[in-house]
């Protein structure tokens, strides 16, 4: 898979520059940190072939430039990083302004930013950030 598709890939969104990856550990979704794309993609993934697919409109990614048709996400340029909580509920992404906070479905995989403060961590505050 690849930002707008290339040879034999499929096309995603948000996908400039995957810096990191993790997996649920269920197997049924993953989540990449996209670097340049200031973006978490989100993706179904097929148990048994262990193939990914980006899933639909705002669900398919958080953050990324207002084309990539994303929900809406704070504090996530340059993310490079990014992990699960011990519970599965929560996915935090390490940036280059600090940290985000993202709250995860378990049921559908779609991730949303938490509001206010409760959502990033920053040093300047910036976006509204802790």
């Amino acid at each position: 898979m690849t930002q707008g598709g290339a040879g034999e890939c499929q096309a995603g969104r948000a996908l400039d520059k995957v810096s990191g990856l993790v997996v649920t550990r269920d197997g049924r979704y993953a989540y990449a940190a996209v670097r340049d794309s200031g973006a978490v993609a989100v993706f179904g993934r097929d148990r048994r072939t262990g193939v990914l697919r980006q899933l639909e409109g705002t669900n398919g990614c958080v953050g990324g430039a207002p084309a990539d048709g994303c929900s809406p996400g704070r504090n996530l340029a340059g993310a490079r990083a990014l992990t699960l909580s011990p519970d599965g509920r929560s996915v935090y992404v390490a940036g280059a302004g600090g940290l985000a906070v993202l709250a995860r479905d378990p049921h559908t995989g779609a991730l949303r930013q938490l509001s206010g403060r409760r959502g990033c961590v920053a040093e300047s505050g910036q976006d509204g950030c802790a």
